[in-house]
């Protein structure tokens, strides 16, 4: 069985609060296509302003993209722009997203040309 956790207290195995300590065998590095993936993934997850040391990065979803009467191409712009600032991606290939207008959901995929290969992002 595999654990992973923040460390929060300093120990002398890990004198670093903030760590990640992993315990067991069970973990898998990703790589190539699948690393590409998980990064534009993470950076599509972090919202405008949410980072104090740079608030003026990140996905401008509540400015751009979850407001009202807003198009499906505005939306594909704000994401492409934020798609394309992570290292690896080349562009995107094809759109597949839908808008529920009285939740203001977006949902659906996105395939992406990396430097790897294609790949497939959950939006």
């Amino acid at each position: 069985m595999s654990d992973l956790k923040l460390v929060t207290v300093a120990t002398t195995e890990n004198p670093h609060i903030g760590d990640l300590e992993v315990s067991g065998s069970n973990f898998v590095l990703v790589h190539g296509v699948d690393a590409i993936v998980q990064a534009v993934e993470v950076r599509l997850r972090w919202g405008l302003g949410e980072w104090f040391l740079d608030t003026k990065q990140g996905t401008p979803w509540l400015q751009a993209i979850l407001r009202k009467g807003v198009s499906l191409a505005s939306v594909q712009a704000a994401l492409g722009r934020e798609i394309l600032k992570v290292d690896g991606v080349l562009g995107v290939r094809r759109w597949n997203l839908s808008i529920d207008r009285t939740t203001r959901e977006l949902t659906g995929t996105v395939d992406i040309a990396t430097r790897e290969g294609a790949g497939e992002v959950s939006v």
